[in-house]
């Protein structure tokens, strides 16, 4: 659910801003008409459901009084033939063949007929004894084959009694007959004693009154096919039910029939109850809550597509109006892009609008200011590039100048010989390089003639100290490199590495081929050498510049990180001969001033003298 969650708010996050917007409008507009249309649904519902009750517990009132009324009059008509003098009569005969026991049948057949006639729900009376086998019966049986076999109806009744409760609080009991019937009967007992029974007597005689169930549905006859009313006895029996399966048996949620009246909801069905008067009777009605709220949810459906069509709507309209005004922030955007791609001269167009006029106006005059910054300050970078470059070019000196002026003096006049020619032109070349008209790249192959001058005067000082060898690839004759990169270096190598002990002599090797996208030059001693401790602080510090006025490989390192990238420059590191390697790493594809084949190797020795 989390992982969903993140999913949701990156992906929210990843719209534009346009279609945040968008989105953001139309959930606002969906979300908002739901809860208004839940929070009506519910009040509608709440609201039908307190009526539909009201009207259910007027319409039980009016039944549980006319079916009260008419069941009273039934078994206040039973008491008081039961106490007429024919009924009284026939329990006190004991014997048939008595002298007046055919007028006493008569009388009570009569007085069993006057029930008959009182109400139409009466389908039979009987008169039924307990000590005899006498049996008195009014009406017709409600059997539905003649041609079935008859069975004892007397012990029916009888047994049917077993079974009978309380009935209207009286002494009258009820049960339901169902067994061949086509129709459940309600079954009213009381019992006939005799004129003059002793207190607690058995009874001789039962007055049974059989009351059509299918006659009282009127009673219970509701004004809308889908209500459900119902007549049940005060413990929960039905009596009067449309579903003739139900009569005779206890409903199964009569323990929620609290109170004189009440609803409650069971399953599908809202159930509405009352009892009678005195809680002798109780009515209730089931509705189908499907068909109570079918109007709403038919409400609520079109509602619902109302809402989500009034929501696209809105989407749509929202959409229109956001690609409008949005229209400037998209043109900043795709400017702003095209300004990160390095055009500055992209203009945003001029707006009508006053915010997105000063919203264009602003960003031009910020593109111009950033222009005419950024050419300022690489103006001021050039300058101080040259700057730092001839400041690194003016230390250099005229120290060796001055010593070699000196050599040369006492040179012509210890001997006077054609030497003195060779190192002054050695000088002219070493000086002529050194001063170059102003340039600042040289070629290689200059680079070498002026080491060339450089190790010819140092020989002829030094009576022939070191030897020089070159191994350098053809290609590479013509390619350009800060001037006085490779003396200071040689310098180097002949003071601290060569020239440390008196009549020590050494040799010296400058080597150049291309890499994949470098060329690396190496000048290679075979000198006393440094601890690998001093290297790795040598290359640690390289990089930092200490102005004490010297001109040496610091120098020249910082020449080449200042023109090419701190990835440039010098590295130093011990050879197998003892000495010092010092590579001079350079970028090939900018320094490169000409074509060449590589791989050919140009060999030059330069000897001693």
């Amino acid at each position: 659910m989390k992982q969903k969650k993140r999913s949701l708010i990156r992906w929210f996050g990843s719209l534009r801003l346009s279609h945040k917007m968008m989105t953001s409008v139309g959930l606002l507009f969906f979300c908002s008409n739901l809860i208004m249309l839940i929070l009506i649904s519910r009040m509608a519902s709440s609201s039908l459901e307190e009526k539909a009750c009201e009207q259910l517990q007027g319409q039980l009132t009016i039944t549980l009084s006319a079916m009260g009324s008419s069941i009273s009059d039934i078994t206040d008509l039973m008491i008081s033939l039961t106490e007429a003098s024919d009924m009284l009569d026939y329990a006190d005969h004991e014997e048939a063949y008595e002298e007046n026991y055919l007028e006493v049948v008569n009388g009570a057949n009569e007085s069993m007929r006057i029930l008959l006639r009182a109400n139409n729900m009466v389908d039979y009376a009987a008169l039924v004894s307990f000590d005899e086998s006498s049996f008195l019966y009014v009406g017709e049986p409600q059997i539905p084959d003649r041609e079935a076999p008859r069975y004892d109806i007397r012990q029916v009744l009888l047994d049917n009694y077993e079974g009978a409760g309380q009935f209207l609080n009286s002494s009258i009991q009820y049960n339901v007959l169902r067994e061949n019937y086509r129709a459940p009967e309600l079954n009213l007992f009381y019992p006939v004693c005799k004129k003059y029974a002793s207190p607690g007597e058995r009874p001789a005689a039962l007055l049974i009154v059989g009351l059509n169930t299918e006659k009282m549905l009127h009673y219970v006859a509701a004004e809308d096919e889908n209500l459900h009313i119902r007549l049940l006895t005060a413990d929960g029996v039905v009596l009067v039910s449309e579903h003739q399966e139900q009569t005779g048996i206890k409903e199964e949620r009569f323990g929620q029939y609290e109170g004189a009246r009440g609803q409650f909801v069971c399953g599908d069905d809202l159930v509405v109850y009352q009892y009678g008067q005195e809680g002798i009777w109780a009515a209730d009605g089931l509705i189908s809550q499907n068909v109570l709220f079918s109007d709403i949810r038919r409400m609520t459906v079109l509602l619902s597509l109302v809402i989500v069509l009034g929501t696209l709507l809105t989407i749509a309209v929202s959409s229109v109006c956001c690609r409008r005004f949005y229209a400037p922030m998209q043109e900043v955007v795709h400017c702003m892009q095209q300004v990160a791609k390095g055009d500055l001269d992209w203009k945003m167009r001029f707006y009508e609008e006053k915010d997105f006029r000063q919203l264009s106006l602003g960003f031009n005059r910020m593109t111009e200011s950033i222009r005419n910054l950024i050419q300022e300050t690489h103006r001021q970078e050039q300058e101080m590039t040259e700057v730092r470059l001839n400041a690194l070019q003016s230390q250099i000196k005229p120290h060796f100048l001055y010593n070699t002026l000196e050599c040369i003096h006492w040179q012509a006049l210890a001997e006077g010989n054609a030497e003195i020619s060779r190192i002054v032109m050695a000088l002219s070349r070493y000086y002529r390089l050194c001063l170059s008209k102003g340039q600042d790249m040289v070629p290689l192959s200059q680079e070498l003639e002026h080491t060339n001058s450089y190790v010819t005067i140092q020989n002829m000082r030094f009576d022939n100290i070191v030897q020089m060898e070159y191994r350098i690839e053809e290609g590479l004759q013509s390619l350009l490199l800060p001037k006085i990169t490779l003396q200071p270096l040689v310098e180097n190598a002949i003071y601290h590495g060569i020239k440390t002990e008196e009549d020590r002599k050494g040799r010296l090797l400058i080597t150049g081929q291309e890499r994949e996208e470098d060329v690396l030059l190496t000048v290679e001693d075979d000198g006393i050498g440094m601890p690998e401790e001093a290297v790795r602080q040598l290359n640690g510090t390289i990089d930092v510049l200490i102005n004490d006025g010297s001109y040496g490989v610091k120098n020249v390192h910082q020449r080449i990180a200042i023109r090419y990238g701190k990835e440039y420059g010098l590295h130093y590191r011990k050879n197998e001969n003892g000495g010092i390697t010092v590579e001079i790493r350079l970028p090939k594809q900018e320094t490169q001033a000409a074509s060449g084949g590589g791989g050919k190797t140009f060999v030059q020795h330069i000897d001693r003298g």
